[in-house]
């Protein structure tokens, strides 16, 4: 959560850059079925605050994936194909760790239900 401590217009940035993380989160969960236990969040105190360009760059990872998982997913990945050569490895490799991180939940979860089923 945001510091008291901060101006009031980072405190509300911070409020609504919470929000927003909570949106897209719930969105990759129940909508989209994407699972995030391995993902770190944005911090929202550092986006709000600093804009700082890692917590930045994880926030959009999560729009991302909301974007190339959706039902509207071609209109996206058309769009992100108009971006020069090297953007679109940058986007490409963080949709792919988004991923992988969500196989990986997946498999973990998959292997737990089976231990529980053994016992």
């Amino acid at each position: 959560m945001i510091e008291m401590s901060v101006s009031p217009c980072a405190a509300v940035a911070g409020e609504k850059v919470h929000h927003f993380v909570l949106c897209v989160t719930h969105s990759l969960y129940s909508v989209l079925g994407q699972r995030l236990s391995n993902f770190p969040l944005p911090d929202v105190a550092l986006v709000a605050e600093h804009s700082d360009p890692a917590e930045l760059g994880r926030l959009l990872q999560l729009v991302r994936g909301c974007a190339v998982n959706c039902k509207r997913k071609q209109e996206y990945i058309q769009i992100m194909m108009t971006l020069e050569e090297s953007m679109q490895h940058v986007v490409m490799a963080a949709i792919q760790e988004l991923l992988a991180r969500d196989t990986m939940c997946r498999k973990a979860e998959l292997s737990g239900d089976l231990e529980q089923q053994g016992e």
